[in-house]
């Protein structure tokens, strides 16, 4: 087959250098546009190959390092680059959608906690020390950025005293957090890929596999049973990696349980900016998080949308 032409290179690597530059001049505006960063690069990569993908990571790699410093360089590299390139592996390779998320956000998020230890490695105290310091470091970048934009000095000062209240027990749970992050970056980014795909080239090289018929694996259940009573009974370090461990796995039932909710939302063709709403006010109600990750974890014996029920005979 022939390759497509080049020609559309530079435009993408004209896009993704404007991106770094809105993000240094308007930090106002970073969360939201680097959020979707991997996401021209993930074209270039699926539209030219490896060797072209590759060199566009090497280019966004060395701007980052000379506008921001090797640290930036580094976490782009242990986040939105190690997403974007097996994103774009796994897609090529012919894998179904859940395959490529969880890839993905497991590989994304278990580099950047590993650069994380590297720096931890020349500091003093514990590895939970280490991450409240980087909870704290993170919420005042936060409260920067949100005081840019205006945000009232009460909000501020209510998030500050949350931060030192509970930056330990935060702190405990840091791998979570994350993962769940790097989850729905992944996810976030592959949609909106797929999505422009399709349109601009045809469906022919994304799975065609629904979301809202998605199932997590059975077996990975005992792994919820497993870690939850390490969490609940365990102590130390062993209390530590259950919890973090079931909460890992929660996050992913709470995805089915969107799944099921999408499901049934789907067939009842109810509009679009309703699910849009609803998803908004799930994930401001914790109450409703862990409703949405308790559906998803009994639809394996539920069965909500009859998927796994064998058709009647005759």
């Amino acid at each position: 087959m022939k390759e497509p032409p080049h020609k559309d290179l530079v435009p993408a690597a004209a896009l993704i250098l404007v991106l770094i530059l809105l993000v240094i001049f308007f930090p106002a505006l970073a969360a939201g546009i680097t959020v979707l960063a991997p996401v021209p690069l993930l074209f270039v990569y699926l539209r030219h190959g490896r060797r072209a993908g590759l060199m566009l990571l090497a280019l966004l790699f060395g701007a980052l390092a000379a506008f921001q410093g090797g640290g930036q360089a580094l976490q782009f590299l242990g986040g939105d680059a190690v997403m974007a390139v097996l994103i774009a592996e796994t897609v090529l390779m012919g894998l179904a959608f859940d395959k490529s998320i969880l890839l993905g956000a497991l590989g994304s998020a278990l580099v950047s906690l590993a650069l994380l230890l590297a720096v931890f490695s020349g500091e003093e105290g514990s590895p939970v020390d280490f991450f409240q310091k980087e909870i704290e470091k993170r919420s005042s970048e936060s409260i920067a950025t949100m005081k840019s934009m205006g945000e009232s000095q009460e909000t501020l000062d209510a998030l500050q005293a949350y931060t030192e209240e509970n930056s330990r027990t935060l702190a405990s749970a840091y791998p979570v957090f994350v993962f769940f992050g790097a989850l729905v970056s992944t996810i976030l980014n592959y949609t909106v890929v797929r999505w422009l795909w399709r349109r601009l080239f045809g469906a022919g090289l994304f799975s065609p596999a629904r979301f809202s018929e998605w199932i997590f694996p059975e077996q990975f259940v005992w792994g919820v049973i497993a870690s939850g009573g390490l969490f609940f009974f365990g102590k130390g370090a062993l209390g530590l990696v259950g919890m973090n461990v079931f909460f890992v796995l929660l996050a992913v039932y709470f995805f089915q349980g969107l799944a099921v909710a999408v499901y049934f939302l789907s067939a009842r063709k109810v509009p679009v900016f309703i699910w849009v709403a609803l998803l908004i006010m799930v994930l401001l109600q914790p109450l409703l998080v862990g409703l949405v990750a308790g559906v998803g974890l009994f639809d394996i014996w539920a069965d909500f949308r009859k998927l796994r029920t064998p058709p009647a005979a005759g």
